[in-house]
């Protein structure tokens, strides 16, 4: 693993690109028991993600605890009230763009801590390098990679005792989501369920349906692809299992607000209207990354 980087800022107070979701900082605290900070409103969202020890969360009068393999989300407006339990050690991204509240919701996130597995470090380490990277494309790598964390980050254990027909079924959509014929009627027959007991017991698990949970990956993979590789839309379209382009294209830009073009093209070739958007001289925040491993100020 790389050597722990508490804090990396995007350059621009703002992004430079139109999307529903970008990332303006990331890091990785490991805090001393007792540390507090100083209750600060803050106007983004903020996603925690537990490796060890204990945290507290106080949203108004209320007290949620982070512990490892928990997710813990604050909204746009509220005030961070963070305190180390123990020696507590998380990973963190804060979001903003055109609607980084909602599509939280949308993932099932919120203050309440949910139980979804171990951190993927790997995907921190990558946000930590592609926030540096100011220029659109690399505000567009950033965002897809913290679109890919939200999509682990879904509560697939809450309260409820976990289905092992969800269970079944979600790894059947990460084995196969590439193949077009993948339907409710598909996952039904593979399971030996009825496919509305199977959407009723998915959508209680996980707050989507099959069909929905199944976009949101089609959509993660395809995005990589798209800045990842020089496949063409139509190639992605088919490895994805979207199978027709258009039908694509259109789902892209619904969760992205851009065409799979415009998506790949924007990064190198932003339009004059993306242009205008950038602040001048790139609206520097701060200085060099810090890189000290002592208990840092909650700056995000």
């Amino acid at each position: 693993m790389e050597p722990l980087r508490p804090f990396c800022l995007r350059q621009s107070l703002k992004p430079t690109i139109s999307v529903p979701i970008a990332c303006r900082s990331v890091g990785h605290y490991s805090l001393f028991r007792g540390w507090k900070n100083r209750p600060t409103l803050k106007m983004f969202v903020e996603l925690f993600w537990g490796i060890r020890g204990k945290g507290c969360f106080k949203v108004g009068e209320t007290e949620y605890f982070l512990k490892p393999g928990q997710v813990i989300v604050l909204f746009t407006g509220q005030v961070h009230d963070v305190r180390a339990c123990t020696h507590w050690e998380y990973r963190w991204m804060t979001l903003d763009g055109k609607m980084p509240d909602q599509m939280a919701k949308a993932f099932g996130l919120g203050n309440a801590p949910v139980t979804v597995g171990p951190c993927p470090q790997e995907l921190f380490t990558r946000l930590s390098h592609e926030i540096e990277d100011n220029s659109p494309k690399g505000q567009l790598a950033a965002s897809a990679t913290a679109y890919e964390i939200l999509c682990l980050a879904h509560p697939m254990n809450k309260s409820v005792p976990e289905s092992s027909y969800v269970r079944e079924c979600v790894d059947l959509i990460r084995n196969n989501y590439n193949a077009p014929e993948l339907n409710v009627n598909w996952l039904a027959s593979k399971l030996g369920i009825h496919r509305t007991n199977l959407s009723k017991l998915f959508r209680k698990k996980m707050g989507v349906s099959p069909i929905e949970y199944l976009i949101l990956f089609r959509v993660g993979k395809a995005l990589k692809l798209l800045l990842g590789t020089n496949l063409s839309v139509r190639q992605i379209a088919s490895e994805t299992g979207f199978g027709c382009p258009s039908y694509f294209t259109n789902v892209v830009r619904k969760r992205t607000g851009l065409t799979p073009l415009e998506f790949r093209s924007h990064g190198a070739n932003p339009p004059k209207t993306l242009r205008k958007l950038r602040p001048r001289g790139g609206c520097p925040r701060t200085g060099p990354h810090h890189k000290s491993t002592i208990a840092p100020r909650h700056y995000d």
